[in-house]
């Protein structure tokens, strides 16, 4: 690994000679957030998608960082221990199987679609009373 600093610039170099840091290439910078609960009731099927407006985010923002906290009512318990947890990407919500197939599946995803932030569910919820998601989401930019 290699440091290297001169005329307000720093590199870094991994072993093989390939820059893994340079103050000159943009640096993620959040912006802003939203926060809020949605809740979802077990309608659906495997194909149905949900999606729900977060609400509006500057047309500059270069991406979205969710953290989720997801409790269901009928079990009154929290998934992941109650403990907020960061959710890039897609996060599998449930999944049911009976034998050896898979019967019902949840996927939620939070997307920056336009000039909004939204909250997609993909699948079907199999718990009685549905699932609430509480959410933050980091809004960044690249500058």
């Amino acid at each position: 690994m290699s440091f290297h600093a001169a005329n307000n610039r720093i590199t870094l170099t991994n072993r093989s000679g390939e820059t893994i840091f340079d103050t000159e290439r943009k640096m993620p910078v959040i912006v802003g957030s939203l926060s809020g609960s949605v809740h979802f009731v077990g309608l659906g099927d495997f194909q149905s998608v949900v999606n729900v407006a977060l609400g509006p985010c500057d047309p500059r923002v270069d991406f979205v960082y969710p953290t989720l906290l997801v409790t269901s009512s009928s079990a009154s318990q929290y998934v992941n221990g109650g403990i907020p947890f960061s959710a890039p990407g897609s996060f599998l919500l449930s999944a049911a199987w009976q034998g050896s197939s898979v019967y019902s599946l949840s996927i939620l995803t939070v997307v920056k679609d336009g000039e909004m932030i939204v909250m997609r569910k993909r699948g079907r919820i199999e718990v009685t009373n549905g699932v609430t998601v509480q959410y933050k989401v980091y809004l960044g930019r690249f500058v």
